[in-house]
């Protein structure tokens, strides 16, 4: 059985007010959504890292439609091997 808590990650950017904003759309329209800065790494300034957007994983096909409609393209691309 699916554990209904598992996390995905949605999208990855190094901008996080950019992700934030989007989390905010997401949990609008209930679904739990989490940005999670890139672990630190003493050769990376804050600056480049890169942030993750979280969701959980029941709710990733809808939560990659509404990112879509605040300007994301989490979709994978098809037909990619």
């Amino acid at each position: 059985m699916d554990d209904p808590y598992q996390l995905c990650e949605l999208y990855r950017h190094a901008d996080y007010a950019t992700l934030s904003d989007v989390a905010h759309i997401l949990e609008a329209r209930g679904i739990e959504a989490d940005v999670w800065p890139e672990k630190a790494r003493r050769s990376v300034p804050w600056a480049s890292r890169v942030s993750r957007l979280m969701v959980r994983c029941r709710d990733l096909v809808y939560a990659r439609w509404v990112a879509a409609g605040a300007g994301l393209d989490t979709w994978p691309e098809s037909g990619a091997d």
